[in-house]
C-alpha cells in the first residue's frame, strides 16, 4: 500500500468515526410533532446533535446549547403568476 493510499484510508476512517458521533435531526413545518420534539431531548454522552432546518423553523424557536449555525443563504419562495393562474416555488439566494 502506498503512503498516499494509506493517508486517504486513514482520513476516511477518521471522518466515518466522527460521523458516527452525529445525530442528524431534520426540522420543518410538515414534520410530525413527535419528531420535531426530538431536537429538545438531551444529547447522549459522546454524541452531537446536528439540526437541519428550514428558514421558517430557524427563526421561530430558540435552542439551548447551540454552538454553531451554518446558513446556506437560500430560501424557498412561493410566487403566484396571475397571467397563467398558477403558483410555483423556487430557491432564492438571500442577500446579505
Amino acid at each position: 500500500m502506498h503512503r498516499n493510499e494509506f493517508s486517504k484510508d486513514l482520513a476516511a476512517a477518521i471522518a466515518y468515526r466522527y460521523f458516527l458521533r452525529l445525530i442528524i435531526l431534520p426540522l420543518y413545518s410538515g414534520l410530525p410533532r413527535v419528531e420535531q420534539d426530538l431536537i429538545f431531548s438531551p444529547t447522549p454522552r459522546g454524541k452531537r446533535n446536528v439540526v437541519i432546518s428550514t428558514n421558517i423553523a430557524e427563526t421561530s424557536l430558540t435552542l439551548e446549547g447551540v454552538v454553531y449555525v451554518d446558513d446556506s443563504g437560500f430560501s424557498k419562495q412561493q410566487f403566484y403568476n396571475p397571467l397563467i393562474k398558477e403558483a410555483f416555488s423556487c430557491k432564492e439566494k438571500k442577500s446579505s
